[in-house]
């Protein structure tokens, strides 16, 4: 319910004050560009690949503790 908050707060944002009034987007893709949400879908990200680099770097890790808890007797 939050983020549904947080985006109808953003779509009725406004710039100017008094009787200068209008609107902060001109038109929908000014606040939401479709196209570029889906070929972000489709194409890699530093992000996305960073994500896969700790998440392995994360299991590499805990391989080897459980290795040496093994060889300790633990």
């Amino acid at each position: 319910m939050a983020k549904n908050a947080f985006y109808t707060q953003a779509a009725k944002a406004t710039k100017g004050k008094g009787k200068n009034i209008r609107s902060a987007y001109e038109t929908f893709e000014d606040f939401f560009d479709y196209d570029a949400e889906i070929q972000n879908l489709f194409r890699p990200t530093e992000k996305r690949s960073r994500i896969d680099r700790m998440s392995e770097l994360n299991r590499l890790m805990n391989e080897y503790l459980e290795k040496e808890d093994d060889s300790h007797g633990i």
